[in-house]
């Protein structure tokens, strides 16, 4: 069972990093139906082989990996307070990050024939997930604005988790909102 929620969890927080939508402060971990457990587990052993097998032909795979999972792992035993929380992922985030921008100046780099097609490619890959970022970031800041913005974003997206909602009513209690509290 240790196993099926640590495997879980790394590839909750792998899609976070690739795909930051409904992001929250606190998430309810679910400890329902796992959604083919066996697939995940060849996925994660694939992902090993793979970082093994790179060891022949550059460190810096095994390096971003080995920085994603260490620093991922003490959030990986939180979850038996039956939270997760999106922002563990901003530290670890940065190993599989350095691991995309080796492969994209490994990539910028290449000699042949397409070379500036290759090279033009990239950089508009790159100003469109720059772009995207920052339009998250602008559009997320709104929603982290304060605490009563953050835990009505909450909220919504968890309404059956009574903590939400003490959070809330504590946020509406430092405004001196007492009634809605």
């Amino acid at each position: 069972k240790v196993f099926i929620n640590i495997h879980r969890l790394v590839f909750y927080y792998l899609v976070r990093i690739f795909a930051p939508i409904r992001l929250v402060s606190l998430k309810p971990y679910v400890t329902g139906h796992v959604a083919l457990p066996i697939s995940a587990l060849i996925l994660l052993i694939a992902i090993v082989f793979f970082i093994v097998f790179s060891l022949k032909h550059t460190k810096k795979i095994f390096m971003g990996s080995a920085f994603f999972f260490i620093t991922l792992s003490p959030a990986l035993f939180v979850v038996v307070l039956g939270y997760s929380a999106d922002r563990f992922t901003y530290l670890s985030s940065i190993g599989i990050l350095y691991i995309i921008a080796e492969g994209f100046v490994w990539l910028y780099h290449q000699k042949n024939k397409y070379q500036r097609l290759v090279k033009s490619s990239l950089l508009v890959a790159l100003f469109v997930v720059a772009s995207l970022c920052t339009l998250a970031t602008v559009r997320l800041g709104k929603i982290w604005q304060n605490c009563l913005s953050l835990t009505s974003y909450f909220v919504r997206y968890y309404p059956d988790d009574p903590t939400v909602y003490v959070n809330r009513a504590l946020a509406y209690e430092d405004n001196r909102e007492y009634d809605k509290a």
